[in-house]
């Protein structure tokens, strides 16, 4: 929770380069608030900007929420827990860490009438800044607004290098942070913040030290103990987590997800038994839908396909009256049948059919992102059918390839739908960009099915190197042949699948230059001649990047060169 104090100002952040914060009047401050009560919706908005806001977008649920931050950027979230016959709050902020759209420099603040430590769990597992019970008052809530954006403020330059993902920036800056301005560290915003850092860098062993400082001080620090488990179990220390694990598994407070954490350790162990074990200790009515769509996999890998129907059927009848649920869901289920269409050719015709039911055709909603998903789907299900021709008519469709914000799943079935097509150069971009993906999930079950998935995909595409070996010789032959655009992508595909070869990049350097190309996709000119500057190169390989830079500066204006002067 946020520290209400008023805090000194830092005077001396500018020894840290570009992470000084910039100084934001209030009124331009970008606020999102997701409320589907709409009388507290507009109590809320007037509220704000009674306090000096004006700039604010009102939202029911997460999909509008979502549409919305397409378009443009907030610098706070106000969401309240409960949101109706659609996903909760956690949900929505979930969804939203997983496509990117929400980035580490931006508030959030939870509201929620519920006191029961499993809501709070489910929000303390998301990492918001504040939380609000209601019912609040107007001083409670410009108070915390107050304190969070005074807090925010002084660590945006934290956040900031966050976005980027330049962690160890993010790191010097809040260890600058923390010696000039002690009235930061009486609250736990500073040390739930350096732990997350340092288990983002790999430290793993002073984040645990954190954590156990915390909780001998107080042992019932929930976000502690899940911090704890999570550090030593990264450290390599398996055996400690798990023997931490179960101690908390005769308390109904930590029971569920003490049994998720060691159902995901024994998928890690290739012990499914005991996965799916432990996944059984919890009633059924408590799964939460990451939980249940974990152990309805977790059904498949172990060829009990009806046992992952009949899950995901029961969870989506109780799920019927909720909309996003429910569409996810039969989403979910959609593609158990289709495993089945695939395993069992005596089923194929019937599971392709309940399939179809569940996609729904091409019927369009105002969900762009479910759209995007029953499409990919739908392109599965005629792939498996034999129709190659209706599935490339759906992949070739307008933003079918605009996944930059998708959800994992839909970037996990792009890879194969794709693939099955026979446009492995796409497959493989994707996958990497699943693999990419995979890193910043937020919650523990996603990422544990997700890298099970993003596994089995990497299995029908085959190992990296000989992967990447294929699409330099693609490239080459290309190049050779006077087919530019065709060289620049497999030599792209080549680095991005093994980048640790400096060849693949020179190669891709060569042809981009060779072609006046200054950007292909995610590559620069610029930043290429960056990296190769700071690479161990072979004499060889420094005799050719030197003349092709020479090269590339005859064209400087076209590949905007900052410095031309080599190192």
């Amino acid at each position: 929770m946020t520290n209400s104090t008023t805090m000194a100002t830092i005077d001396n952040l500018t020894s840290v380069p570009d992470r000084t914060p910039k100084k934001v009047a209030q009124s331009q401050l970008r606020i999102a608030i997701v409320e589907d009560n709409g009388v507290a919706r507009i109590n809320l908005r007037n509220h704000l900007m009674a306090m000096g806001f004006e700039l604010i977008g009102c939202y029911s649920h997460g999909r509008e929420l979502r549409n919305a931050m397409r378009k443009q950027h907030f610098d706070l979230l106000i969401i309240d827990y409960h949101l109706g016959l659609n996903k909760n709050g956690v949900e929505v902020i979930q969804e939203l860490q997983q496509s990117g759209l929400l980035q580490a420099s931006v508030a959030v603040v939870f509201i929620t009438s519920d006191r029961m430590p499993l809501v709070f769990g489910q929000i303390v597992d998301v990492h918001p800044d504040s939380v609000i019970l209601k019912p609040y008052t107007i001083r409670n809530l410009k108070n915390v607004i107050q304190s969070t954006l005074i807090v925010r403020k002084k660590l945006q330059g934290v956040y900031d290098a966050m976005d980027q993902q330049d962690y160890q920036s993010a790191f010097e800056t809040l260890m600058i942070i923390k010696e000039n301005d002690p009235g930061l560290n009486r609250g736990a915003t500073l040390t739930k913040l350096r732990a997350r850092l340092l288990i983002k860098l790999g430290r793993f062993k002073e984040a645990a030290a954190i954590y156990e400082i915390i909780l001998k001080q107080a042992e019932q620090v929930i976000w502690a103990r899940w911090g704890l488990v999570m550090a030593l179990y990264m450290d390599g220390q398996v055996e400690r987590s798990m023997h931490y694990l179960e101690g908390m598994l005769d308390k109904n407070l930590t029971k569920d997800k003490a049994c998720e954490w060691l159902a995901r350790i024994n998928i890690q162990q290739q012990d499914l038994e005991k996965a799916q074990d432990f996944l059984d200790r919890i009633n059924e009515s408590e799964l939460t839908l990451s939980t249940a769509r974990l152990k309805a996999h977790i059904y498949q890998l172990r060829d009990n396909v009806e046992g992952a129907i009949n899950l995901l059927e029961r969870k989506r009848e109780s799920n019927r009256h909720f909309r996003e649920r429910f569409a996810d869901l039969s989403m979910d289920l959609a593609r158990v049948y289709l495993s089945q269409a695939e395993a069992d050719p005596e089923r194929r015709d019937d599971a392709l059919k309940l399939a179809r039911l569940l996609i729904s055709g091409n019927r369009r909603t105002m969900d762009e992102d479910l759209d995007q998903r029953r499409q990919y789907i739908s392109a599965l299900s005629h792939i498996l059918e034999g129709d190659e021709e209706k599935a490339m008519a759906l992949l070739q469709e307008d933003g079918m390839l605009d996944l930059d914000n998708s959800d994992i799943d839909t970037l996990v079935d792009a890879v194969q739908a794709w693939h099955s097509v026979g446009h492995d150069s796409v497959a493989s971009e994707l996958q990497q960009a699943c693999e990419d993906r995979l890193s910043g999930l937020q919650d523990q079950n996603d990422k544990a099915l997700a890298g099970l998935k993003i596994s089995e995909n990497e299995s029908n595409l085959g190992d990296k190197k000989s992967r990447s070996l294929a699409f330099n010789k693609q490239g080459l032959d290309a190049f050779s042949s006077a087919n530019p655009v065709a060289a620049i992508d497999h030599f792209y595909q080549a680095h991005i699948l093994f980048p640790a070869e400096p060849a693949f990049l020179i190669n891709l350097f060569d042809a981009m230059v060779s072609n006046q190309c200054p950007v292909h996709k995610r590559a620069t000119t610029q930043g290429i001649l960056e990296s190769l500057k700071n690479q161990n190169l072979s004499d060889t390989n420094k005799k050719r990047f030197s003349e092709i830079r020479k090269r590339m500066m005859r064209d400087i204006d076209i590949h905007h060169v900052d410095d031309p002067t080599p190192s």
